[in-house]
């Protein structure tokens, strides 16, 4: 894409940059290869390392990745964990992404309205239902177990 961009005549800024984003997760519906989604979460969901050991300032969602993702890297493994319940995700989750917030990308007052209904967005819930980085569970026990 950037060469594209280039022959459309864009002039790029830091090309020799890459973005990170530790709150990301593979996109069930991808656009084009490995696209991934970034999680943009509420103050109430609990980030845990691949330890089961919270995150501490400044490693916090959306705070200070390249902390974060050092934080991750010295776990010996390259995920880690966002435990929410039905209602956090209803009410505070969201996907980064033009495609994933359809009802704000499309002006639609009436479309951003559904959001006060109870459930979760319709991409969101599309990602719990086909999302592979998404485990959803009755109880803490079952969650742990699968």
């Amino acid at each position: 894409m950037l060469e594209i961009a280039e022959a459309s005549g864009a002039r790029l800024v830091n090309r020799d940059r890459m973005w990170h984003y530790t709150e990301g997760i593979q996109n069930w519906n991808p656009v084009w290869e490995n696209h991934g989604i970034r999680i943009l979460p509420g103050p109430s969901s609990i980030w845990l390392n691949a330890k089961g050991e919270r995150f501490r300032a400044p490693d916090m969602p959306g705070f200070d990745t390249l902390s974060t993702l050092r934080a991750i890297q010295k776990t010996g493994f390259s995920h880690s964990w966002f435990i929410l319940t039905e209602k956090i995700i209803e009410k505070e989750f969201a996907l980064s992404g033009s495609e994933q917030n359809p009802d704000l990308t499309g002006k639609s007052v009436k479309q951003v309205a559904k959001r006060l209904l109870p459930g979760a967005p319709a991409p969101v819930q599309a990602f719990i239902n086909h999302g592979k980085d998404f485990v959803v569970a009755h109880s803490l026990s079952t969650l742990f177990i699968k």
